[in-house]
């Protein structure tokens, strides 16, 4: 029996072949969408899964109560006191994450990522496999050791035992010799702590500039207010955890003096991607959309199956006269679509396979860890591709399982199908889909750019942006190599400035009402560094090397004047500092925040990593290199990324440009898909009208009069569509605004383009045939039927 059903599934494949292709190239293209989708799932809810203690792993972080935002890193000492105060904690361990390591080996020098300085705890809580090691029972007591990955050793020393080389590391104390003590198996892609090199944590205190001297350093090692260290603890497998959360409100303050405003919070390992960066508004965006190009492939299959099979109703009619229940006609459509999904399974991971690099890349999904799991999820695959077919042929199995006998056999069914409700509206819906994303992805685009293009309220043309890694050293002396190239008109240091996501930010109170705070946010600038951008000053004056007491000035812009209830604003002290002049109000952050109150101080030299550069139109080539140049010649401040400010500005909105790609390709997919169903469609229901069509052309019917009649039908279930789509794209649209604080204003056009465009390419789909229909010989349609 089941045999007979395969063997009739693809004897009725064979026969409609021109409409199995089209629904079979919809399924595939479906079916790859939604692979992409569930590998991306997949590997957002697969990060950090292979520590074996994970479910006991605990992250310590720090929360100010000032500003009532966490904090993921703590005190040097926390690990060790929360060890010695809960006996719930079984070990703790902490590391730090050092930039701009250079390594020396061979007289080749290499800039070393993922650099950790870790305490020797660091293996007992994390699951790290060690491949060789020298013996030693402790890891890492030894501050002069190093532990490298698997990766690093073949680097460094190819098939050779790297146990006992030695490497030479750069630090701001000069260059040290750490021999290796181990290797350790490569850790995961997805995983949130991924170090390629772990050295003693007391080597952190060579690599930063504000670790200044011993001084310093036992300061850090003591002060509770310095959180450098991420820090986690491993609890006992039935610990108590809202009884350890309660016993460590106030814990600082009774240990470290009252009148700390920092709290200790512990946070789940298990849970930290996903609650601190996984994107779940891009992960919803992505299944929308595979679940849409799903629906439209399965509503073409509906559509097309459901028109086809008015020339089966013979062979249902026969087959329920010979005895066949309604369970056996569903079993035996029902198969047909399961098997023309399981056709479409290679045809997809085929396509999955080619466009995989480029899939990846959009997506940010290392390509490595794609097809190291690539065969673990072909069950998945599988089990979707069942899922998909079940979903496609269950309408169709029904309708014609339930058809009656009377009605197949005297072709009353024929009458019925031709004037399908369910079938016009699964088209208006699929139309519908194409239009609703049209009108979101100009939306989104017109946002992305006003947002690039709107006026910053500074000039930013001919701008380079340099960023140096922070205490580093020698910025004064590669600033004075940049001042010196004939293209560069003016060049400054900043710690982070224009346009930026982050800053520095504090709680003051207003001068109008004291009891009032309001949130500052902080600029560090260098000395000429407001005049590179060509900042509006509205009164008082910039920064100046000829005023030795600026080191105690600020400036602030107008809405910090506002927020801060100043009337006459200079000279007052703001932050135990004078105010020298008032900027004009410009977009310090991306269009999605409010422009904030800003003060603008002289920041520390140590800390100022930015050099923003005023160049001669065209000569950005020319600094670019210059700068490379001098960062390669002198290897003193380490690793340098370049971008020109609208590179700068275009990170920003990565979000954005995802979505634009993303939603333009599914767009065009869906788009593609509804078409075709659409052309298979409009090729049958031509055949089907053909008596018809005769009928009128041999009483005088005009060739336009019988294309208007054809094209009609079409027309209507477009503006139907247009009509319906406006009301729910709206309402994404606007949703979607809300996140910025300056917003582009819609224009209508937005939403009628899309109809106009969905009814220009549905008519192109149709139009071939329709004019051949129309322009059919009268004798041969009559002698056809």
């Amino acid at each position: 029996m089941i045999l007979n059903y395969i063997i009739s599934a693809f004897k009725h494949l064979w026969k409609n072949r021109f409409f199995t292709l089209i629904n079979l190239i919809g399924l595939s293209i479906a079916l790859f969408i939604a692979y992409n989708a569930l590998v991306y799932i997949l590997f957002q809810f697969s990060f950090n899964k292979h520590h074996e203690k994970i479910d006991d792993i605990y992250l310590v972080e720090s929360y100010l109560t000032d500003f009532q935002m966490s904090r993921s890193r703590v005190a040097y000492k926390v690990a060790q006191t929360l060890c010695d105060e809960f006996p719930e904690i079984e070990t703790a361990t902490k590391y730090s994450y050092l930039k701009s390591v250079k390594v020396e080996h061979n007289n080749e020098v290499f800039n070393a990522k993922e650099f950790y300085a870790v305490d020797e705890n660091i293996l007992d809580v994390f699951s790290i496999p060690l491949l060789s090691q020298n013996g030693q029972e402790v890891l890492l007591s030894d501050k002069s050791s190093i532990l490298i990955s698997e990766e690093m050793a073949k680097k460094y020393f190819g098939d050779k035992n790297p146990v006992g080389e030695s490497l030479k590391i750069n630090t701001r104390n000069g260059q040290l010799v750490f021999i290796v003590q181990a290797v350790f198996k490569d850790t995961p892609l997805n995983s949130t702590f991924r170090p390629s090199y772990m050295v003693n944590q007391e080597n952190a205190f060579n690599f930063f500039e504000r670790y200044s001297d011993e001084k310093d350093k036992q300061d850090i090692m003591d002060n509770w207010t310095r959180r450098d260290w991420f820090t986690y603890i491993l609890l006992s497998p039935n610990a108590d955890i809202d009884n350890l959360n309660s016993k460590l409100e106030g814990f600082l303050s009774r240990v470290a003096g009252k009148g700390l405003k920092i709290e200790l919070k512990i946070h789940s390992y298990k849970e930290l991607y996903i609650d601190y960066y996984m994107d779940f508004e891009v992960l919803y965006v992505l299944l929308i959309l595979a679940l849409l190009v799903i629906f439209v492939a399965s509503a073409n299959y509906i559509i097309l199956n459901s028109a086809l099979s008015i020339n089966r109703n013979k062979e249902i009619g026969i087959r329920k006269v010979m005895g066949a229940k309604p369970k056996d006609i569903k079993k035996q459509f029902l198969g047909e679509s399961i098997i023309l999904s399981l056709l479409a399974l290679p045809l997809s991971i085929l396509l999955f396979k080619i466009f995989l690099p480029d899939i990846t890349s959009l997506l940010k999904i290392p390509l490595d860890f794609v097809n190291l799991n690539f065969f673990s999820y072909f069950p998945y695959f599988l089990l979707l591709s069942i899922v998909i077919g079940l979903l496609s042929g269950i309408y169709v199995s029904y309708k014609l399982s339930n058809l009656l006998v009377v009605d197949v056999l005297k072709v009353k069914y024929k009458k019925l199908s031709t004037k399908s409700v369910f079938r016009k509206s699964l088209i208006i819906f699929q139309l519908c889909i194409v239009i609703s994303l049209l009108i979101i992805l100009f939306a989104i685009r017109l946002q992305l750019n006003y947002s690039q293009e709107k006026d910053m309220g500074f000039d930013k043309d001919d701008i380079i942006i340099l960023n140096l890694p922070r205490g580093s050293g020698n910025t004064q002396a590669f600033l004075d190599g940049i001042l010196a190239n004939p293209n560069v008109r003016k060049a400054a240091l900043a710690m982070d400035g224009p346009p930026t996501n982050s800053s520095m930010s504090f709680m003051v109170p207003r001068f109008d009402q004291p009891e009032e705070e309001i949130l500052l946010e902080a600029m560090g600038v260098d000395h000429g560094f407001l005049e590179v951008f060509d900042f509006k000053l509205i009164e008082g004056r910039y920064f100046s090397k000829q005023f030795t007491s600026d080191k105690n000035a600020v400036l602030l812009n107008e809405t910090a004047v506002e927020s801060l209830g100043l009337t006459d604003p200079l000279g007052k002290k703001v932050i135990g500092k004078e105010v020298i002049g008032i900027i004009k109000d410009f977009h310090f952050h991306s269009m999605h925040r409010e422009i904030p109150a800003l003060v603008i101080k002289l920041g520390t030299k140590k800390y100022l990593s930015e050099i923003a550069i005023k160049h001669e139109p065209n000569s950005q080539a020319d600094i670019i290199d210059d700068a490379k140049k001098q960062c390669e010649e002198t290897g003193k401040v380490g690793n340098l990324s370049v971008r020109t400010f609208d590179e700068t500005l275009s990170q920003l909105y990565e979000q954005e440009k995802l979505y634009t790609h993303v939603i333009a390709i599914i767009t065009l997919i869906i788009c593609l898909i509804a078409l075709s169903g659409l052309f298979g469609l409009s090729l049958f229901m031509i055949r089907s009208k053909q008596r018809e069509l005769g009928l009128k052309k041999l009483y005088g019917a005009s060739i336009r009069s019988i294309q208007y009649s054809l094209f009609r039908e079409f027309s209507y279930q477009v503006l139907w569509a247009f009509l319906i789509a406006i009301i729910p794209s709206y309402f994404v649209v606007s949703k979607y605004l809300e996140q910025y604080a300056y917003k582009t204003p819609l224009n209508i056009w937005i939403f009628i383009l899309p109809g106009i465009i969905t009814y220009l390419v549905v008519s192109m789909a149709v139009i071939y045939y329709v004019n051949k229909a129309a322009r059919t010989n009268i004798i041969q349609i009559l002698k056809e039927e």
